[in-house]
């Protein structure tokens, strides 16, 4: 979600590849699409191949809301360290994990806070109840498409989710400063 002053350009283009979706807001006298206006007759244009958008994305003086995604290859990984008792994990991304939820193969759920790239963290025993309500503050936070498919990834055995603050965002127009990310990572657990 952005505010918007005066724009001379409402063109721009991507770094790479991205799906675009404008989202809509309460209503306000800034909010250009909303569920009264029937998303605000506005005109959205984009040349795939090229990343380029233009139209409507961002008017002057406006509220807007976007759902905007890429996909970005990583070698970053959490690796499961060996060891006996409690698990302990090592992240190699090359941003500060704020939390991270690992499901063991026995189905025991494990979290760690605030995990450094290359340092080793142990992670504690979280109830079950404890990953239902991390997917409900989470998914909170999410359209109903995204919504589901956190429902569908967190939990699976030798699998983590993780959240960050901190991972790069998608540059859109020159003129946005985006302040926040809020990122939802996951995948295998890495055992070396």
């Amino acid at each position: 979600i952005c505010r918007t002053g005066v724009l001379l350009s409402t063109r721009f283009s991507t770094a790479e590849p991205t799906y675009f979706s404008p989202t809509i807001l309460k209503e306000s006298q800034w909010a250009r699409v909303t569920e009264a206006n029937n998303g605000g007759d506005g005109r959205y244009n984009s040349a795939i191949a090229e990343n380029k958008l233009s139209g409507d994305w961002f008017k002057s003086r406006s509220e807007h809301g976007h759902l905007i995604e890429t996909v970005r290859p990583t070698r970053g990984r959490i690796e499961l360290q060996p060891g006996a008792g409690a698990p302990s994990i090592t992240s190699t991304f090359a941003f500060p994990l704020t939390e991270v939820i690992y499901t063991d193969k026995d189905g025991q759920h494990w979290k760690a806070n605030n995990v450094a790239q290359g340092q080793k963290t142990r992670m504690n025993p979280m109830p079950k109840t404890g990953l239902s309500t991390w997917k409900k503050t989470e998914s909170a936070k999410l359209c109903d498409r995204n919504s589901k498919r956190l429902a569908m990834t967190a939990g699976r055995r030798r699998h983590f989710v993780a959240t960050t603050d901190s991972a790069p965002g998608i540059d859109t127009l020159d003129g946005i400063n985006w302040t926040d990310t809020h990122t939802i990572l996951t995948g295998p657990i890495f055992t070396p």
